[in-house]
């Protein structure tokens, strides 16, 4: 016989992984390989995923979105673009957004970045856990 009221705590663990599936992480990158990798990475950490491939569809897809993985290197506009769009827009300031990239590392180009209000600047080929605790990290600041 078990007494119902009595439940083993959880891990901290296990309560990360409860709290991330309370947020959608927006994965934009034309690369398809690379945008499944991600995606497959964050849902293994908990989280919730939306997929896009262009700038455009990044900013549509937006307000459905908890945080931006966004690529750098886009077919129509560049992620710091879209970064800046989204950072100067009232609704989306707030938006964690961590740009990646695998060819754009240099200071200059974090600096471009930071100038147009990425929250983060990984280079690929991602760390599975330095994303999931840089967007840890950043989702708790909201």
């Amino acid at each position: 016989m078990t007494d119902d009221s009595v439940r083993p705590e959880r891990s901290a663990a296990e309560l990360r992984h409860v709290a991330r599936g309370l947020h959608t992480i927006l994965v934009v990158d034309d690369v398809a390989a690379s945008r499944y990798s991600t995606a497959r990475v964050l849902q293994h950490a908990g989280f919730k995923t939306v997929e896009v491939d262009a700038g455009i569809e990044a900013i549509t897809h937006a307000g459905t979105a908890s945080a931006l993985v966004l690529d750098v290197n886009l077919p129509d506009m560049n992620g710091v673009q879209v970064c800046s769009i989204l950072k100067t827009t009232e609704q989306y300031r707030h938006l964690p957004i961590v740009l990646t990239t695998a060819f754009f590392a240099e200071a200059v180009h974090r600096e471009a970045g930071t100038q147009a209000g990425a929250d983060a600047y990984l280079v690929t080929p991602l760390d599975p856990e330095e994303l999931t605790a840089t967007l840890d990290r950043l989702l708790a600041r909201r």
